[in-house]
């Protein structure tokens, strides 16, 4: 049977047939942030369906982790026919001179993903991490990480996770709170290190979803890794005369950018969260004369992913010809299926 595309495409989407555990899907995939619709091809459609909203940007100067985007997925649910909204949240763009900022919010079917908390800063006192659908990482003076303010799902399960705390033992050694992620909460920072961005959540594609990013450090120990999933690496320090200890920065994860090691030749901005993961970006470490402030990580764009099943739908669309005789004309891609 000869499938057209066209009867298949969303806009703003990337449409394929895929297959899991032995079972094919039609899935739509929205990656680019903006706003689009998902029309569903056939009535009474029962899907299964992933929002991600943007992940938080990481603060500035020795700064907590972004934290990741809250995640929704629902399974197994019907839909009926007519013109659905669907928004892509954008990620957080890292904190300079100020704290991270929160990410954009994802939206699907009256669901709304809440995007990820902004990590603290040093810079305008600010050091709580912002609350989001996962928290920011908190910054200096033993500062608490932000709360997740996701709220329930209606048909699935909403998760979001708080940020680590920051430990503060003196000036020479200060370690901030890692971002939350969907599937834990941030670390808090530990001596010796900035608190791990919290992992993200796993779909059935075996992907994580929603990391936090990694907390930086100041004058000592190695920044935060990012999260499982996409979360960036927290910016290290390598001390000033007074210190004289030094640290190294953290490593991104499953394509979240790593941290840099911060010093008087190079101030970099920490690791970038990976897009369309919702994941948080790495806190920036600190900052020298005429050279600015470090910058925090930006946080990853969010995606919403909507698929149903193959099999039972080829049924549907074969009555959905025979019953309404609709013909498709001037089309030039297909989808092909032997059965």
């Amino acid at each position: 049977m000869i499938i057209p595309l066209l009867f298949l495409y969303q806009q703003g989407t990337t449409t394929n047939i895929v297959e899991y555990s032995g079972v094919k899907y039609i899935e739509h995939r929205y990656t680019t942030v903006g706003e689009f619709s998902f029309t569903p091809p056939f009535e009474n459609l029962d899907i299964d369906y992933l929002i991600v909203a943007g992940g938080g940007g990481g603060g500035s100067r020795h700064s907590g982790g972004g934290g990741g985007g809250g995640v929704i997925m629902a399974f197994n649910s019907r839909i009926s026919s007519g013109s659905y909204k669907v928004v892509v949240g954008k990620g957080g763009d890292g904190g300079f001179n100020t704290f991270g900022a929160n990410g954009g919010d994802s939206y699907f079917w009256n669901e709304t993903a809440v995007g990820g908390g902004g990590g603290g800063s040093f810079v305008t006192e600010s050091s709580s991490g912002s609350k989001g659908g996962c928290g920011g990482g908190g910054h200096y003076g033993n500062s608490a990480g932000g709360i997740s303010n996701q709220t329930m799902s209606l048909r699935g399960i909403a998760y979001g996770n708080k940020g680590g705390s920051d430990l503060t033992l003196h000036d020479c050694a200060r370690f901030s709170g890692g971002g939350g992620g969907a599937g834990g909460p941030g670390d808090d920072g530990k001596i010796s290190s900035g608190g791990n961005g919290g992992p993200g959540k796993d779909w059935v594609d075996g992907k994580f979803y929603g990391a936090g990013g990694g907390g930086s450090t100041y004058q000592s120990g190695k920044g935060g890794n990012g999260g499982k999933g996409g979360g960036g690496g927290g910016n290290g320090h390598m001390g000033q005369t007074q210190c004289n200890i030094g640290g190294t920065h953290g490593f991104g994860m499953d394509g979240g950018g790593d941290g840099v090691t911060e010093h008087s030749g190079i101030n970099g901005v920490a690791g970038h969260g990976a897009a369309n993961t919702g994941s948080g970006g790495g806190g920036g470490s600190q900052y020298y004369v005429n050279m600015g402030y470090a910058r925090g990580g930006h946080g990853g764009s969010g995606i919403v992913v909507i698929r149903y099943l193959l099999e039972r739908n080829i049924g549907t669309y074969r009555s959905s010809l025979k019953s309404k005789t609709r013909y498709i004309l001037g089309l030039s891609f297909f989808i092909i299926i032997w059965n």
